[in-house]
């Protein structure tokens, strides 16, 4: 097979940022199609989670992660895999810095078109849930559907202990989704508002007991990448021949507990865990 030199020596670098590890599934899913990308995965674990903060603080901290990142790393796109981040600091960010930013946002549009009882569950932290981007989101796409919202921040946390080594608790998992099963008509669609919520299908398959669609937005971001970064499908297939390459993650603090999750980063394909640190401009 004949590949041309500047094909087979492209290699654009993703940067991926999330405040846990959640962003992980995304990261891997994406790798998964665009082997050949180079990628950088950085956690904010000093401000995890950011469902607990204050837009105004979230925007400023993503703004210094990427100033700060930027003096010491080189890369060709920003994705921000964390749906609360995503929907309160994208559009700020996009006005400071000028390479391209994608973020990840619950698809509302297609679990409008999945559904088939017109009942969908989004679940998502407050703040993603009661921020403007999402609210006009809902009043766009929603039509005759009933959208129900619950607030999954303690689900958070089970799954960055899952990632860290810890069995997650069925019992606790049921406890939380409670307000939906105890409903006489549960959603038959269920909206993954943040990228945690994606290590957790299989508990949530094994609670509800039936044909649920769980609806996540990773096609979407795929497809803002292959536009971001210009490159066919065919041109993919022939690079994926050439995966050779050293991907690097770092956090914002690290302890002894941060280090704990190196099996799961070695399973994630990356050998080494560093830090940096963040300035505040």
């Amino acid at each position: 097979m004949i590949i041309n030199k500047h094909i087979c020596n492209y290699r654009p670098v993703i940067l991926i940022l999330d405040s846990g590890v959640g962003g992980l599934f995304i990261y891997n899913q994406i790798k998964r199609v665009l082997s050949f990308a180079k990628y950088i995965y950085f956690f904010d674990n000093e401000y995890f989670p950011y469902g607990k903060r204050s837009d105004f603080l979230i925007v400023k901290r993503l703004i210094n992660i990427l100033k700060t990142i930027q003096k010491f790393l080189k890369f060709d796109v920003v994705i921000i895999a964390c749906n609360t981040a995503s929907v309160v600091a994208c559009s700020e960010l996009k006005k400071i810095f000028s390479f391209p930013i994608i973020g990840i946002v619950p698809d509302v549009k297609l679990a409008v078109m999945l559904s088939r009882n017109k009942i969908i569950g989004l679940l998502s932290t407050n703040v993603t849930i009661n921020s403007m981007y999402m609210r006009n989101l809902i009043k766009k796409f929603s039509g005759m559907n009933l959208i129900l919202q619950l607030d999954i921040s303690n689900l958070i946390e089970i799954v960055e202990n899952k990632l860290y080594g810890k069995c997650v608790s069925l019992t606790l998992v049921r406890k939380i989704m409670r307000p939906w099963l105890e409903l006489d008509k549960i959603p038959d669609t269920i909206i993954l508002g943040c990228t945690h919520l994606l290590f957790l299908k299989n508990e949530f398959k094994k609670i509800f007991h039936k044909n649920i669609f769980f609806v996540c937005s990773r096609n979407n971001i795929l497809q803002c990448i292959l536009k971001v970064i210009n490159i066919s499908v065919f041109n993919i297939y022939k690079l994926s021949k050439f995966n050779f390459i050293k991907n690097r993650v770092y956090c914002s603090t690290m302890s002894s507990k941060t280090l704990m999750l190196m099996p799961s980063l070695i399973k994630y394909g990356f050998s080494s865990l560093e830090k940096i640190r963040i300035t505040n401009f």
